[in-house]
């Protein structure tokens, strides 16, 4: 049996990290909800390859996990180039890191759920499209 935090800990890193959607359906459950995107591996992949289309040279890294059952948390810094549109700002060439954590639910050998809180202020500064006000 393969514990929740390595199901979790090879989703980011393979899928995430690497860009192999193709192998979504390994990680992801159909119940996985994506929003406006729908559900399931198509859906997480798909949010997958939006990020990688903005940031192109995305590297994720797993700074820490905590594991209770089958909820897992993760803390994960996140960095790349941004080279293409990004919620609705053209590529930068500027390079971001920022910070995100991840709260997720395994059952089945799949991810069902996951809720994440990310730092979008610290990237979009990062990106320099925060608007002076803001600053």
């Amino acid at each position: 049996m393969v514990l929740p935090e390595a199901i979790v800990t090879g989703y980011l890193t393979e899928i995430w990290g690497q860009g192999r959607v193709d192998r979504a359906p390994l990680y992801i459950d159909d119940r996985y909800e994506m929003g406006e995107l729908g559900r399931g591996p198509d859906a997480a992949s798909t949010n997958v390859r939006r990020f990688r289309d903005a940031f192109p040279d995305l590297a994720v890294e797993v700074v820490d996990v905590i594991a209770q059952g089958s909820r897992v948390a993760v803390w994960m810094r996140m960095s790349g180039t941004h080279r293409g549109e990004f919620r609705g700002h053209p590529g930068t060439g500027r390079f971001a890191a920022w910070d995100e954590v991840g709260f997720f639910t395994v059952e089945g050998g799949r991810i069902v759920a996951g809720r994440f809180l990310a730092d979008m202020f610290g990237l979009r500064k990062a990106l320099g499209v925060v608007p002076p006000t803001l600053r």
